[in-house]
């Protein structure tokens, strides 16, 4: 009777060698498959919801607002935007001939170019403190006077 017993035993040994084979292999198999659960999957549709060109407009919008509002904090503080040169003007000239007069001098700016027509007078901006002295020893107040206007144009 002691050989049926290990009978008995020997597949009871045998099934739970298996079963210890078959957890390991599944506790594998089920790490790789929550392994692949869990890495990211790269779907941009599913990430970027879908808008409207209402909402797209508005983005826009603030995106420029946004844009707008780093240039003026960038004109007040900035020394490059601070080398002005500000000359009184007289009121047939406009900006085609301002910038035509001043590229026959060689005068050279690198920003925009303000008329005041309430003050009667234009400021202009210059990149460099080199760039506004040399303009300020070429530009005479009466640079942009209406001799020179009808001298030149």
């Amino acid at each position: 009777m002691s050989s049926p017993a290990v009978k008995d035993t020997a597949p009871r040994n045998i099934s739970a060698d298996e079963i210890q084979m078959n957890t390991t292999s599944t506790s594998k198999m089920n790490e790789n498959k929550l392994l692949d659960f869990l890495r990211p999957t790269l779907n941009h549709q599913l990430q970027q919801p879908q808008r409207t060109p209402e909402e797209e407009l508005q983005k826009k919008k603030e995106r420029q607002k946004k844009k707008n509002e780093k240039f003026k904090e960038k004109k007040r503080n900035r020394p490059d935007f601070i080398n002005r040169l500000t000359r009184p003007i007289y009121h047939k000239y406009t900006y085609k001939k301002i910038r035509a007069q001043m590229m026959d001098d060689g005068i050279y700016h690198s920003h925009q170019i303000n008329i005041n027509e309430e003050k009667k007078e234009v400021t202009i901006n210059f990149k460099s403190p080199a760039l506004l002295e040399e303009a300020r020893t070429k530009m005479r107040v009466n640079y942009f006077s209406e001799k020179q206007y009808y001298k030149r144009w």
